[in-house]
């Protein structure tokens, strides 16, 4: 994840409080995204409505885990 706190979470999400994910406010959902106890596409709002598209593709891509090369052997 290379977003480190919810308020920079929270710059992507939509910011309309609808309630759809579950949460009363959309901040109260950044919070669950950054712990990881709830995925992104329970906001509907974010990928239905054509106006936040580039925000869910760029939150999509900000919240992928990371991944770290190993060496095995």
């Amino acid at each position: 994840m290379k977003l480190s706190s919810p308020m920079e979470i929270w710059k992507y999400l939509p910011g309309t409080n609808c309630g759809e994910c579950g949460e009363k406010t959309c901040l109260a959902f950044a919070s669950h995204l950054k712990e990881r106890s709830t995925r992104l596409e329970e906001c509907t709002p974010l990928f239905e409505d054509e106006k936040y598209a580039d925000k869910a593709k760029q939150l999509t891509e900000l919240l992928s885990p990371e991944i770290r090369e190993i060496e095995i052997g």
